[in-house]
């Protein structure tokens, strides 16, 4: 979700939203403006809101609310494309993801598959549904985190409640790991 001013410096903010609808699919754009002579531009560019300044809590919490309706109505959806082939991933049934060389691995409910895209790629169109880059190979779903323990002097370890593969925490990225678990409540994490 981004907020942008329809009149920035150097810049029209419309051509702001253009370029980050044309990156991904996910960005909901919302324009704020103290000028309402803009929303038709607002409108054929789909944006989902249009907010005029100045504007209060209330006007601010229908935007996000209807944000995140929109949201959740987005494909859940992982889109692998090879030589010979195209998988279509259900995003829901990601365990995680490893880069392993030139390869990214994504592990599955359904078993591996294997992909080259970028682990960066791969976590700009993760994280908007609840991945989170564990460590600089892995991309990780905290739904299915099973119990964390400490692996080396910089690393943990996860383990998943299916499958015996482990994926790795570095010790900067354990604390938001850690949040994230705190706030899914039917999770029962145990760190050693």
């Amino acid at each position: 979700m981004v907020f942008l001013d329809i009149e920035l410096p150097g810049i029209k903010g419309s051509e702001i939203g253009k370029r980050l609808k044309a990156d991904t699919l996910i960005t909901q754009v919302v324009f704020v403006t103290g000028k309402p002579d803009y929303a038709v531009e607002a409108f054929d560019m789909e944006a989902v809101d249009y907010l005029i300044k100045p504007f209060d809590q209330s006007r601010l919490n229908q935007c996000i609310n209807r944000v995140e309706s929109r949201v959740t109505t987005l494909p859940r959806r992982y889109v692998i494309t090879t030589k010979s082939n195209i998988v279509s991933l259900d995003i829901d049934r990601i365990i995680f993801v490893e880069k392993v060389g030139k390869v990214t691995v994504f592990n599955t409910l359904d078993g591996e598959y294997k992909s080259t895209d970028t682990i960066e790629y791969v976590e700009s169109m993760m994280t908007p549904f609840g991945f989170i880059k564990s460590h600089q190979s892995f991309i990780i779903n905290p739904v299915y985190v099973k119990f964390i323990e400490k692996w080396a002097d910089r690393a943990y370890q996860v383990k998943f409640y299916y499958g015996d593969k482990m994926a790795l925490v570095s010790r900067s990225r354990i604390e938001t790991l850690r949040s994230i678990l705190h706030n899914i409540k039917c999770n029962k994490l145990l760190v050693i």
